[in-house]
């Protein structure tokens, strides 16, 4: 009876999330727009995942804060406008690296932290931009979407079926011993096709936050090489 209940909470809040898309929300994606989250500001281009919007930007600001350790070093992959890189400098972070896919997300990143010193924003897919470096911490708030979702935010929500495979299977090179990761997964889309492989690849996975948002449960799933 619970999980009927819980199931129909999800239904209606996610009805809910997809109305007011379609009646203000969408107006607003074809314009620049400022945000604050968790205290952070940032710009939001056009075509880029809004922090405002998604609750996995808040998951993932919140993990990192209990994440970092004082003086890590932190690749942010995936950043978008640059939230997470901003987040990770504020918990302690030395100096972090941000890296996206997308040209605009790299050029509104370099926006949105061009007064952070400790960070630097490269453009490419995955670990490409880091070729034979290390960190203390990957963080990664991937797309996780197979199908569906809103034409806007394609490139941010959609999961290529290739990418959890080779996000497993080249962490370990670009951790130092004592690394980790925080991957930021919803119930949204199908979060074993993230954590199957990290399995498969012998890390160990440990939900360090959750959070239920009424349309979805997030969790920042702490992942740690064995």
């Amino acid at each position: 009876m619970g999980d009927l209940l819980a199931r129909a909470r999800h239904r209606a809040w996610r009805g809910w999330y997809r109305a007011k898309w379609l009646l203000w929300q969408r107006r607003d994606a074809d314009r620049v727009r400022v945000r604050r989250i968790r205290g952070l500001r940032v710009t939001v281009q056009p075509g880029l995942l809004d922090p405002a919007w998604f609750f996995s930007s808040d998951v993932l600001v919140d993990g990192l804060a209990q994440a970092i350790r004082p003086g890590d070093r932190v690749l942010d992959l995936g950043t978008g406008t640059g939230i997470g890189a901003l987040a990770a400098v504020r918990a302690g972070a030395s100096s972090v690296v941000a890296t996206d896919v997308d040209p605009v997300a790299v050029a509104c990143a370099r926006e949105n932290v061009a007064r952070e010193v400790r960070i630097a924003v490269r453009a490419g897919d995955l670990f490409e931009p880091v070729v034979g470096e290390r960190f203390d911490l990957v963080a990664f708030n991937p797309p996780w979407l197979d199908a569906g979702g809103d034409t806007v935010h394609a490139t941010a929500l959609r999961l290529d079926p290739a990418l959890p495979t080779r996000f497993a299977t080249e962490l370990r090179a670009h951790l130092v011993p004592t690394g980790r990761a925080l991957l930021v997964l919803s119930t949204t889309g199908d979060a074993e096709a993230w954590l199957g492989p990290l399995r498969a690849a012998g890390h160990g996975l440990l939900p360090a936050l959750v959070r239920d948002r009424g349309s979805e449960v997030l969790t920042a799933w702490l992942v740690t090489p064995a």
